[in-house]
């Protein structure tokens, strides 16, 4: 008995493993930005993990994510970020990481998850005010002035990225 619950535990364990080693490994190049209408964002689009653009402005983030993203996150933080004074990429840590501005445009920086170091090669884009980004997990990005973040996560990607 004791040793059919070890072995359960152990088997358990080996596939959570390999399933958030799976989960945290980024997509692979080639990467492409995915420009698309509020209508045509499926969870089909957001599978592919690639970077995101909303083309026209969302003036409520919430009910898109009452929508698109329903039943696709338990957690969620809401919250707005500052430029960094260094100058310095964040990196999404969360299963989708929602940037936009209600304020004013903004110049985002996006860089895919294999660039490494201070040099980072980046993609240099301009956001219109309301205009959404959906950042993928592992990748990189700054912005220029005051944004507001929105992260969603599930238990594995909870996992996933703790420690990061």
């Amino acid at each position: 008995m004791r040793r059919s619950v070890l072995m359960a535990v152990v088997v358990t364990a080996v596939i959570l493993y390999l399933y958030i080693s799976l989960y945290r490994r980024p997509r692979g190049p080639p990467f492409d930005i995915v420009q698309c209408s509020i209508e045509s964002l499926s969870i089909n689009i957001l599978a592919e993990r690639q970077l995101v653009i909303v083309n026209e402005p969302v003036i409520v983030v919430d009910k898109l994510l009452e929508t698109v993203f329903a039943w696709q996150y338990i957690w969620s933080t809401n919250g707005f970020i500052e430029p960094r004074k260094d100058g310095s990429f964040a990196q999404a840590r969360s299963k989708y990481t929602i940037l936009t501005c209600p304020f004013w445009d903004i110049e985002l920086d996006i860089a895919t998850p294999d660039e490494v170091g201070l040099d980072k090669k980046y993609v240099k884009m301009q956001l219109s005010k309301n205009q959404v980004a959906i950042i993928p997990p592992l990748w990189y990005y700054r912005c220029d002035k005051k944004i507001k973040c929105i992260t969603l996560d599930d238990p594995i990607s909870k996992l996933a990225f703790v420690g990061i």
